[in-house]
């Protein structure tokens, strides 16, 4: 990011509760892979990490919230958006600054980590995306606190900061 002059936002709604109950790690591996995506693809402008409440239940029982990381980059062609998800789904480019040395795994097990994560049924990690002007890839998590003692819930403190992971 820093290296290509890139721009990093985050972007937390003040809605958002301070603390959820979910896989931490998972979550981070989740958004570590879509930011690290968002940097490789991008060579102007940058990458937004947006956090928003989506809906929460009267008695907050039930908070869904939606992640979203929203990038300047160089898009994808409608065609091979389906290919994403895909084992081993790679896009070929002819832009020699893209490195697509990956083996086309992140996104499908990100897309398995939001099902497993997200206790209601749910499409998954959804992409929009338009060839030259960027992408945005979003998700839904479910907060769990009701099936979870609080002795065991994550608090936002407890979450670390975002700012000293490598992308």
């Amino acid at each position: 990011c820093v290296l290509k002059k890139l721009y990093l936002n985050v972007e937390i709604d003040p809605k958002v509760p301070k603390s959820i109950v979910t896989d931490r790690n998972r979550l981070s591996q989740i958004i570590i892979n879509l930011l690290g995506n968002a940097f490789k693809f991008t060579f102007e402008g940058g990458t937004t990490l947006k956090v928003e409440l989506e809906s929460s239940d009267a008695d907050a029982s039930t908070t869904r919230l939606k992640f979203s990381v929203n990038d300047t980059g160089i898009g994808i062609k409608k065609e091979d958006q389906d290919k994403l998800f895909r084992l081993f789904g790679r896009l070929e480019h002819e832009d020699k600054r893209i490195n697509t040395s990956g083996v086309g795994l992140g996104l499908t097990i990100s897309n398995t980590l939001v099902h497993l994560l997200s206790s209601q049924e749910g499409p998954g990690i959804q992409v929009q995306s338009e060839e030259n002007k960027g992408s945005s890839f979003s998700f839904f998590i479910h907060d769990k606190a009701k099936e979870v003692p609080t002795s065991q819930q994550i608090t936002d403190e407890s979450l670390g900061d975002l700012s000293s992971t490598s992308i």
